[in-house]
């Protein structure tokens, strides 16, 4: 299983060797590392209309 625990600004995740591979864990720990670094954009309002414009004409083609 595994086990939460929260301190001041710290949170421990406690997990059981048997749930998951290292290799899954370090993905997991990737995919936090990327989160952390996606709120720390300060991306302007229109960013997601221009996505949005970008994707419908990459299926266009």
């Amino acid at each position: 299983m595994y086990e939460i625990k929260t301190a001041d600004n710290k949170i421990t995740i406690t997990i059981d060797r048997s749930m998951l591979r290292s290799e899954t864990l370090l993905e997991f720990l990737e995919r936090l590392r990327l989160e952390q670094l996606a709120e720390e954009v300060d991306f302007e309002e229109g960013i997601l209309e221009i996505a949005e414009d970008i994707k419908s004409e990459w299926w266009k083609k």
